[in-house]
């Protein structure tokens, strides 16, 4: 009996739609590989609009047909009229994949059932030629295993070994620091494939605590990518630029003085050349941020990045409408927790809690279990903190412009809870961790009267 390795009808309808719907070429790539194509020539077609894709993000005829040209020479247009015509509708595709992908797996048993065929031939006793099957059929379901996160003893025994000779050769840091020496003291610093959900009521500071964690970390020299679905790249870098410069943003529009534009420019100029990248696309879903992810490693950081910053949780694009939205919401969370291991790097999540659900409690510390009121449960994430200071309660206090504030560690899986002193100045949206000399001392500068 005969059995059909692929459907080039089918093969031809999966790479249409997606030309088609260049809308669903995230979700396209990121559940498909060059394997789900049986075809020869199919294959070089879909790794040409896979390169077209990660080249520039977005999927279109124009920079699929360049592709080609460099793929087939002369033999481009001909290229075209192979894959054919047709109307595909968005809504087809993920069954045109369900299918694609059991072609591939059916293509990889036969590959399998050819070696253990050679292994009969050989003479072997049937313990071992059980071992022998055994081991290849692992093997072969290797790719999917790892995927799923699945290892040998010797596997995981020989992956955390070679960790640690790195860590102890200094040839990689044990965590990434935070560069705030209390944190990272009850941390040790952010452990890669961890989820941190950092959270705090509307004003309290996440987004300018997150942007002076990335000004620590981009001094030394580490690359990381922020996904900021609220501010604006520039706004991004005008927070950074106030932090180096002590210069308040909101003078930005005045005439500084000679002093001030130095400090501003040299700012400027910091930022310019640290390796960071920045995107301020709204309304992304988790399946965007990973697409987005995986082309900033391999465009821009040779691969791989030390930290991605996402600001912020509720801004996130939850497909489906609003029906059990914390359900999906939960979800979508977890798709990031999953990435980080993926990445191998840790991510860091802002989350806005109520203010109202503390207003009325005589310590307003944040707990745990305001973190539900965001629609998410704080056993997705590894680690959850939260920015708070009492001054945002006290009618007397919240005009100050620099507020004695704390970073709270209320969940750390893997090491210490904690909390955390700090400095919170307003005018230059900066954190700055309580052990440190204030920046008045530093700099002769009196921010209450900025």
């Amino acid at each position: 009996m005969s059995i059909d390795l692929y459907d080039i009808d089918l093969e031809k309808s999966a790479l249409m739609a997606v030309l088609n719907n260049p809308k669903k070429a995230d979700m396209f790539f990121d559940k498909t590989t060059p394997d789900f194509f049986g075809h020869p020539k199919l294959q070089r077609l879909y790794k040409c609009a896979e390169n077209a894709y990660q080249e520039k993000g977005v999927l279109n005829y124009s920079d699929f047909y360049q592709r080609l040209k460099k793929e087939f020479g002369d033999d481009a247009t001909k290229a075209v009229e192979y894959l054919g015509e047709g109307i595909v509708l968005p809504s087809e595709l993920d069954g045109l994949l369900g299918e694609l992908e059991k072609y591939s797996v059916k293509r990889r048993i036969l590959d399998t059932s050819s070696e253990l065929a050679r292994i009969a031939k050989e003479d072997l006793t049937p313990e071992q030629y059980f071992a022998k099957a055994e081991e290849l059929i692992f093997r072969q379901g290797g790719d999917y295993d790892k995927a799923q996160g699945l290892y040998t003893g010797e596997e995981a025994s020989s992956k955390w070994l070679e960790e640690f000779l790195a860590k102890q050769s200094g040839e990689r840091e044990l965590n990434l620091k935070t560069g705030f020496p209390t944190l990272d003291a009850i941390t040790d610093g952010l452990k890669n494939s961890h989820l941190y959900i950092l959270a705090g009521s509307t004003s309290m500071g996440k987004t300018a605590f997150m942007v002076s964690m990335l000004n620590n970390i981009l001094q030394r020299g580490k690359k990381v990518f922020v996904i900021s679905l609220e501010m604006t790249a520039t706004e991004i870098v005008e927070r950074l630029v106030g932090i180096n410069s002590r210069v308040p943003p909101t003078k930005y529009n005045e005439k500084l003085t000679e002093a001030e534009n130095l400090s501003v420019q040299h700012a400027v100029d910091k930022t310019y050349n640290q390796s960071w990248g920045i995107s301020d696309q709204r309304g992304l879903s988790s399946t965007d941020i990973k697409s987005q992810c995986r082309r900033v490693a391999k465009s821009m950081f040779d691969g791989h990045i030390d930290l991605v910053l996402i600001d912020y949780m509720s801004l996130l694009s939850v497909p489906g409408g609003r029906d059990n939205y914390a359900y999906r919401l939960g979800k979508e969370v977890t798709e990031l927790r999953n990435f980080a291991r993926e990445l191998d790097c840790p991510i860091v999540l802002a989350a806005q809690i109520d203010r109202q659900v503390a207003k009325h409690r005589a310590n307003k510390r944040p707990l745990l279990q305001d973190l539900k009121d965001t629609g998410v449960s704080e056993n997705v994430a590894d680690s959850v903190w939260f920015v708070h200071s009492d001054y945002y309660y006290d009618p007397e206090l919240i005009s100050h412009k620099v507020w004695d504030a704390e970073l709270i560690v209320r969940k750390n899986r893997t090491g210490a809870t904690g909390i955390a002193p700090f400095r919170f100045y307003r005018p230059i949206t900066y954190w700055q961790d309580g052990v440190e000399a204030p920046l008045e001392s530093q700099h002769g500068i009196n921010f209450e009267e900025v």
